[in-house]
């Protein structure tokens, strides 16, 4: 009759079996520091169910009516393994199929009388795991590269996402950049590999200038709406903006003819007197040079810069003929 002093019989029996066959195959992944216990090993005897698990002997003990249901597990090495006394290799399958229908390992009729094996209803079924960390890459568990994570939820590897890196491998999460300036750092790529990818997060209507590693305006004619770029997005040929830190391409505009500059309101005015522009070439007007000035607002080029500033206590005096 199966009763739970029986199931506990069959369990120990069982144990004891695979740890003598691990001594000298070594097939179980965890093991303890000599390599012959073998770890992690899950031994479930039930009385009339029925189980499987990724790597699982399913046997039945008969007593009259009753059934033994013997369900184990374990993390084993990638096959084949190698005999540590003989160098014999073997595939683990074939090992355990032997153990049990050859060499009638699991026989209990000494403790339980009239309780024998079903061979028939022996199910060795194998499924590649690996430990946390690694995934499967044809017959080998592989480990997560620098620069990416294992993702528990999909048990693939995944790049480390902006503002995080990973230097190591095998791990289950990526670091958070260090805060620089007061803000949490930023990487210019997915799946960064150092804190040292880890640069200063810039405002909007800036960019990040990896030669000088400072925050740099985007400039006239660009734009940047959202912060931590290592760029800016160009307006369309022909716009301009009327500030170097534009944070939308709404505060793009028509190009000003020559003489004329955006306006705080957005509309072209005039050059001031003293500066000219150029359509196409200044981005803003631009101051003449020293001591020179032009005659009236709205100059066009640096030839309009014709007159001299008079020192104090002076006056210019025009004399046309």
């Amino acid at each position: 009759m199966c009763n739970e002093a029986g199931q506990g019989v069959l369990k120990e029996r069982i144990k004891l079996a695979i740890a003598k066959l691990n001594q000298d195959w070594r097939f179980c992944a965890s093991k303890s520091k000599d390599g012959a216990d073998c770890q992690d090993l899950n031994i479930g005897v039930l009385c009339d169910k029925k189980a499987r698990s990724s790597r699982a002997i399913t046997k039945r003990q008969t007593d009259n009516e009753d059934l033994y249901d013997v369900r184990i597990s374990f993390p084993a090495q990638s096959d084949p393994v190698t005999n540590v006394n003989t160098n014999e290799r073997s595939q683990i399958q074939k090992l355990l199929q032997s153990l049990i229908l050859e060499n009638d390992a699991f026989n209990v009729q000494d403790v339980l009388p009239n309780t024998a094996a079903d061979p028939t209803s022996l199910d060795l079924v194998s499924d590649y795991a690996c430990a946390p960390g690694h995934v499967v890459v044809g017959a080998d568990c592989v480990p997560c590269s620098s620069g990416t994570f294992y993702s528990t939820t999909n048990a693939t590897c995944q790049v480390c996402p902006i503002g995080t890196y990973q230097s190591e491998v095998s791990q289950l999460e990526c670091k958070a950049c260090p805060s620089i300036a007061g803000k949490p750092g930023v990487t210019k790529i997915l799946g960064a590999r150092s804190p040292k990818e880890c640069k200063e997060r810039c405002p909007a209507g800036k960019y990040f200038d990896e030669t000088s590693e400072l925050c740099r305006s985007c400039g006239y004619g660009q734009f940047q709406p959202d912060e931590g770029q290592f760029s800016c997005k160009l307006c369309g040929l022909g716009k301009t903006t009327r500030t170097t830190d534009a944070v939308s391409e709404l505060e793009c505009r028509d190009e000003c003819p020559s003489g004329q500059q955006l306006s705080s309101e957005g509309i072209c005015v005039p050059c001031p007197r003293g500066t000219f522009r150029a359509q196409g070439i200044h981005p803003a007007c631009v101051s003449c040079p020293i001591d020179r000035t032009t005659q009236s607002a709205g100059a066009s080029a640096v030839e309009d810069c014709t007159l001299p500033i008079c020192k104090p206590g002076m006056v210019l005096i025009i004399l046309t003929i």
